[in-house]
């Protein structure tokens, strides 16, 4: 029953691009900072499924797994989900807007401690948190025949809840990315 199922879902949508990315994460807010000072590396990666396609637009319904270190304050996983707005500028060129929104993961890069009972315990494990925003990205075809496509993406991200109860409700994540697409 699955594989009907399964086989259904590819004849009406047998697309899907998958894709890899190269980060420099930041905590600014969209500004010129965002392309200078420390660099905090990232990855992420996922598969795109195509929903439609009609002329020059097309929509996917987006996954994307992700990591990024940042020295001093904290590193992260991510698991997003999403939607690519994609639309083609001639024909090498396309952009695309994604909302997005998920799961996060946070470990800190250096020892946590917690007052548990009168003493001081290390925390272990990180912490759960969300993670909500907007990527906008422009595309290179560079391997017509195949559909693969060199990426640039820029995008802002809201973390949260982050610490609330000191007045930190959300904390911005700026990614800066530049990857590789391709259909498979």
């Amino acid at each position: 029953m699955l594989n009907g199922i399964n086989s259904m879902a590819q004849q009406i949508h047998p697309d899907k691009v998958i894709h890899l990315e190269f980060n420099k994460q930041s905590f600014y807010l969209p500004a010129a900072e965002n392309f200078g000072g420390t660099f905090h590396p990232g990855v992420s990666g996922g598969i795109d499924f195509l929903r439609k396609e009609d002329g020059k637009k097309s929509r996917y319904l987006t996954t994307e797994l992700g990591f990024y270190k940042h020295e001093y304050f904290q590193n992260s996983i991510y698991l997003l989900g999403g939607f690519t707005f994609q639309r083609d500028l001639g024909e090498r060129f396309s952009w695309n807007y994604q909302p997005k929104a998920g799961y996060m993961h946070v470990f800190s890069p250096t020892k946590e401690f917690e007052l548990v009972n009168g003493e001081y315990k290390q925390k272990k494990g990180g912490r759960a948190t969300g993670m909500f925003g907007v990527s906008v990205g422009l595309d290179y075809t560079i391997l017509p025949k195949a559909s693969t496509k060199l990426s640039l993406s820029y995008q802002l991200l809201a973390e949260g809840p982050f610490a609330a109860r000191w007045g930190v409700p959300i904390v911005p994540h700026t990614f800066l990315s530049i990857g590789i697409k391709t259909r498979i």
